[in-house]
């Protein structure tokens, strides 16, 4: 049992101590909220940013967009589909991209989600053979191994705003998928940003 003395010392001290980061909390000066913006691929890379949305089974759709280094629109695609999980629905979003990137003769791409958990899997995809997910992301991993180069980056969901509304947009259209030439009339200021 402690002693009267040492539970008011204890007492003090925590008194004490909280008074004084109560006191240094309103004093402190608020960071203002940076921007994160879309960062260019490097030199004679495009950059493919994707985005899977889902609400439920039946309700899925999947975005992605292909800019060059100067930030000008190559192409973007919007589809709608049913996916197992959002995982699922990033996923196909990425084989996607990939598969419209291989289709437009493109050698060098930057492919950048905003879910990191798929970055890691896909550079660990032979060690999780028995995962639900494998099939896709072997079919992922296989597909940059031939006659071009693709490097798979981590984005801020703040610099993946034009694949997300892309993914959106999915959600809502009657077709099942939509190829953009050009940006749709609900990107263009994202895009211009």
């Amino acid at each position: 049992m402690l002693r009267s003395s040492s539970q008011f010392n204890q007492f003090f001290m925590d008194y004490m101590h909280n008074n004084d980061v109560f006191q240094k909390q309103s004093k402190m000066i608020q960071k203002p909220h940076l921007n994160i913006a879309w960062k260019p691929p490097v030199h004679s890379y495009l950059k493919l940013n994707t985005d899977g949305s889902s609400k439920a089974k039946d309700k899925t759709s999947e975005g992605g967009v292909i800019r060059r280094t100067d930030g000008s629109w190559f192409m973007s695609f919007s589809i709608k589909f049913a996916a197992i999980n959002p995982a699922a629905a990033e996923l196909a979003t990425i084989e996607e991209g990939l598969s419209m990137a291989k289709d437009h003769n493109i050698t060098r791409l930057e492919v950048e989600t905003d879910t990191q958990a798929l970055k890691i899997m896909m550079e660990r995809a032979n060690k999780y053979p028995h995962h639900q997910l494998n099939a896709i992301i072997c079919d992922i991993v296989k597909l940059p191994k031939t006659n071009w180069v693709v490097i798979f980056l981590h984005a801020k969901r703040d610099a993946n705003i034009v694949a997300h509304k892309l993914a959106r947009l999915g959600m809502d259209m009657e077709e099942e998928k939509i190829t953009h030439t050009t940006p749709p009339q609900c990107i263009v200021e994202d895009h211009m940003q």
